[in-house]
């Protein structure tokens, strides 16, 4: 049976999460990696520890440990982990480039291996991956248009947000490194290598993000929501022509 060494009632701390992995899984555990990004399943941003083993089945012995913790469980709660092998990692590095990425450039390594000393990403890997994100988003606004009625400015912002996240990608396939999610510096360095307008894109930000409530016409959103459409495809068309090396 697992110990609780935590008293009840008292949130686990990053040490206490430590060493009870080191307890019961010393001899299996690669890395613990606490990161703030948008990963995988999450559409936000938000907190994590990415657990690193070297055997993946111990998932269940994991879950034993977290169900006879309540303060591990509460812990947990606020931030989830991914419990990943090594060997998972790397063999993922080809299908999640631009996740493990992001997680490389927000993360602490609080235990064992950097995960940039794990993964190896491959260009030709990272323009596939934006490619398909940015094709997804167009086929998502097409669908949520109807979905979303007059409340189009909202779901151009969501799709910004996963665009500027893959633009910076592209960026980085040009040799043009940029740390963080910056929507108008990332944008107006875009415009500077690929035939794109900029306005569409900076008048989503401007609308939504000024202080006092936006107010636009109907007819001046649709005419927003054709520009818009029409510059993510451009985009999606260079980065479907992009040589990488």
């Amino acid at each position: 049976m697992l110990y609780n060494k935590i008293p009840m009632g008292k949130l686990a701390s990053i040490t206490d999460i430590l060493q009870l992995l080191n307890d019961h899984f010393a001899e299996h555990l690669v890395s613990v990696i606490k990161h703030q990004s948008r990963l995988l399943l999450d559409k936000n941003q938000t907190e994590s520890l990415l657990i690193i083993t070297t055997d993946s089945n111990k998932f269940l012995n994991f879950i034993e440990l977290i169900n006879n913790n309540k303060s591990l469980r509460q812990y947990f709660l606020i931030c989830p982990p991914l419990l990943l092998s090594e060997a998972e990692i790397q063999h993922s590095c080809d299908v999640f480039p631009v996740e493990f990425n992001e997680i490389c450039e927000a993360a602490e390594t609080l235990y064992g291996k950097p995960l940039n000393k794990i993964i190896n990403i491959q260009n030709i890997n990272l323009r596939l991956q934006v490619e398909s994100n940015l094709r997804r988003n167009i086929i998502l606004l097409r669908r949520e248009f109807f979905v979303r009625g007059q409340n189009l400015l909202p779901l151009l912002y969501e799709s910004l947000t996963g665009f500027v996240l893959n633009l910076k990608y592209m960026l980085r396939l040009k040799n043009v490194q940029i740390t963080g999610h910056d929507k108008k510096q990332i944008i107006s360095k875009a415009a500077g290598l690929f035939p794109i307008d900029v306005q569409p894109f900076f008048l989503v930000v401007r609308k939504f993000e000024e202080k006092k409530p936006y107010k636009i016409k109907n007819k001046e959103l649709l005419t927003l929501f054709d520009s818009y459409l029409k510059q993510l495809m451009i985009i999606t068309n260079e980065v479907d022509t992009m040589i990488v090396s």
